[in-house]
């Protein structure tokens, strides 16, 4: 047993509702403009999973001015980004729409195939 007390910060529902939503997308947004040079104005952002970490990403996106697409598997997550304004479908119907470019944060290494690249 430790001999003083541990706070499990990743249980916090600050970490949930704060960090991964807005640090997480603040951060990729930025890593993907720094190891590319890619301008989000102007250009179709597909956002794969409507997560707390996906939430984040789709809002920084479109905070950027991009237009952000969103699939997700997930019926009510789904409702919930058409909800908070984003365009809703499946990774094949994004696909069809010419995307300028893919973003996740799911963890699922399945997310994005090869066959849908």
């Amino acid at each position: 047993m430790l001999q003083y007390p541990i706070v499990a910060v990743n249980d916090a529902d600050t970490k949930h509702l704060f960090d991964n939503r807005y640090g997480t997308g603040q951060s990729t947004i930025d890593g993907i403009i720094r190891a590319t040079n890619f301008l989000l104005a102007g250009s179709k952002f597909v956002v794969a999973g409507y997560g707390w970490c996906g939430r984040g990403l789709a809002s920084r996106a479109r905070g950027a001015g991009a237009e952000v697409i969103v699939t997700e598997v997930d019926p009510t997550k789904a409702l919930e980004a058409g909800m908070d304004g984003f365009r809703v479908m499946s990774m094949i119907e994004s696909r069809e729409n010419w995307p300028t470019s893919s973003g996740t944060v799911t963890g699922n290494k399945n997310v994005l195939t090869k066959d849908q690249l």
